[in-house]
């Protein structure tokens, strides 16, 4: 099928709706991701910084790995409550082996910075916790957003999303940082595209496949 052919009642090429979608959920994270970011900075900027204690806090019973269950006492503790569905995404954001938990090398990789140039002078360094649980709230935000935006693009019809895929990526099998960098009309660095292909990648191979 041929997407570029396809006119809907309304004289519009679904294609271009499609690719609007595409387009706004992957500036939303690339923006949000910004945000993240300067918090990230702002954590690391503590000399005391041990991120195992927040670990070996969340990780109920010392099991060496974190799961749905752990994560969401964690924040009920601080007065924050999430879907389960909503704390899967957030895990499988850095699960990048399908685990469907976080072991310690996968939790320090959600307060690593992509770059150390976003600085929001606002955030309060001497309130450690505090920047710590908006980073995880930033990213179970994230999720909520995502998912919401792909439901949306899963309404737009006339063509499957294999469809959708290939006549994005003009019949490759794969997006990867030279694409999305044109996608995106050049208004993000390199960083931000390779982070931004990180969250989405779920297998860690650098690309973005249909898969």
């Amino acid at each position: 099928m041929n997407m570029n052919n396809i006119i809907g009642n309304d004289g519009i090429n679904p294609q271009f709706i499609f690719l609007e979608k595409i387009k706004a959920m992957l500036i939303t994270i690339v923006e949000k991701e910004k945000i993240n970011n300067s918090y990230k900075i702002a954590l690391l900027n503590n000399p005391n910084l041990n991120l195992i204690n927040y670990f070996i806090e969340i990780d109920q019973n010392q099991k060496s790995y974190i799961v749905i269950n752990d994560l969401k006492n964690y924040l009920n503790i601080n007065s924050i409550e999430y879907s389960e569905h909503t704390l899967r995404k957030f895990i499988h954001l850095f699960d990048k082996q399908n685990k469907f938990n976080l072991t310690y090398e996968d939790f320090i990789k959600i307060f690593s910075p992509y770059n150390m140039d976003t600085i929001n002078n606002n955030i309060d360094l001497n309130n450690e916790k505090e920047i710590f649980i908006n980073i995880i709230n930033g990213y179970l935000e994230l999720a909520e957003q995502i998912n919401e935006m792909i439901i949306n693009i899963r309404k737009t019809n006339n063509f499957t999303t294999y469809e959708a895929f290939m006549g994005i990526s003009k019949g490759n099998k794969y997006l990867d940082e030279e694409f999305l960098e044109h996608f995106l009309e050049h208004n993000y660095n390199c960083d931000e595209i390779r982070n931004l292909i990180y969250l989405i990648d779920s297998n860690n191979d650098r690309v973005i496949s249909y898969e």
